[in-house]
C-alpha cells in the first residue's frame, strides 16, 4: 500500500471508514486541541454504505489520535497552523498480522474573503508515515528480502478560487514517495506516485443569502491526473514486452458528483 493513512486521496485510507470518539477544546477562539480514538466500520458496514471493500482500511487497534492548531480570523482574511499525529496497530487483510503505523504531519492555509465576492484559498500539507511492518515477504531472487521497516512521505498543495461563493475552481497537486523496496513496491521497487486534480463546482444554495444557511448543496466534476505512478510515467505495471502497456496517464479519471453538508 502506498500513501498515508492520513491522506483522504491514499488507497485503503481511514476517510469516511471510520468511527470513533474524540474530545477537543478551544481556548481564546484561536488555539484549538484535539485527541480522540477511531475504529474501522466492519465491512458489512462499509458495503452497506456503498464503499468498494477493496479500499478497506482494515483492523485497527490501539489508535490515538490528536490534533493542535492555530487560528486567526481577521474578518477579511485568515489564516492557521496546525499538527497532527496519528498512531495505530493495522491488520490489512483483517484476518493477517498487525502492522505499526504512525502518521506525523503539519498544515497551513490561508485565505482571502474580501467582501465574499472574490475568495482565495491557498493550503498545504504535509504528512510522513513511519510503518513497521508485520510481515518481511521473499523476492523473487535468493536473499533478496522485504525491509522491515519504511517511510512514506505525501505532500498536496490545493489552490481554490470561488465567486460570490456559488462558482469555484480548484487545482490540488499531489506528489507521494517512500522507501525503496523492490520486494513490496511491485516492478520497480518505489511507491512514489505524481497527480495533478482539476475541480470545477457550484453551490446553489447554503450561502448566507439563500433560503437556507444550514444546508450545503455543491455539484462538482473533477479531472484526475497522473504524471507518475509506480514511480514511472510509462509502463507503471512492468508488462514484458508485446503485452499491453498502461501508462501513469492511462489512470486519468473524469469524476461528475454532489455533495450535502448540514
Amino acid at each position: 500500500m502506498s500513501g498515508t493513512l492520513l491522506n483522504p486521496s491514499s488507497s485503503n485510507t481511514l476517510a469516511h471508514r471510520v468511527f470513533g470518539a474524540t474530545v477537543y477544546a478551544l481556548y481564546d477562539a484561536n488555539w484549538y486541541g484535539e485527541l480522540g480514538t477511531y475504529s474501522a466500520m466492519p465491512t458489512s458496514t462499509q458495503d452497506g454504505l456503498g464503499y468498494a471493500l477493496s479500499g478497506d482500511p482494515g483492523r485497527l487497534s490501539d489508535t490515538v489520535y490528536a490534533r493542535f492548531a492555530y487560528m486567526k480570523d481577521l474578518k477579511r482574511q485568515f489564516f492557521s497552523a496546525g499538527v497532527v499525529a496519528l498512531s495505530t496497530n493495522r491488520q490489512l487483510p483483517r484476518n493477517g498480522p498487525s502492522e505499526h503505523v504512525t502518521d506525523l504531519g503539519y498544515d497551513v492555509s490561508y485565505q482571502y474573503l474580501g467582501n465574499r465576492e472574490n475568495i482565495f484559498q491557498i493550503a498545504y500539507v504535509n504528512i510522513m508515515e513511519r510503518r513497521r511492518y508485520a510481515t518481511t515477504p521473499l523476492g523473487p531472487f535468493p536473499y533478496l528480502v522485504a525491509l522491515q521497516h519504511g517511510v512514506v512521505h505525501d505532500q498536496t498543495l490545493t489552490v481554490t478560487y470561488t465567486f460570490k461563493q456559488s462558482y469555484g475552481v480548484t487545482f490540488a497537486h499531489l506528489v507521494s514517495t517512500g522507501t525503496h523496496d523492490i520486494v513490496r513496491f511491485v516492478p520497480y521497487g518505489e511507491p512514489d506516485t505524481g497527480s495533478n486534480s482539476f475541480t470545477v463546482f457550484w453551490t446553489p444554495f447554503g450561502k448566507d443569502d439563500s433560503f437556507t444557511s444550514i444546508a450545503n448543496l455543491k455539484l462538482a466534476a473533477e479531472w484526475f491526473r497522473f504524471n507518475k505512478f509506480n514511480g514511472a510515467s510509462s509502463n507503471v505495471f512492468g508488462a514484458p514486452p508485446g503485452a499491453p502497456v498502461t501508462n501513469a496517464r492511462d489512470l486519468n479519471a473524469f469524476l461528475l458528483f454532489a455533495s450535502v453538508a448540514f
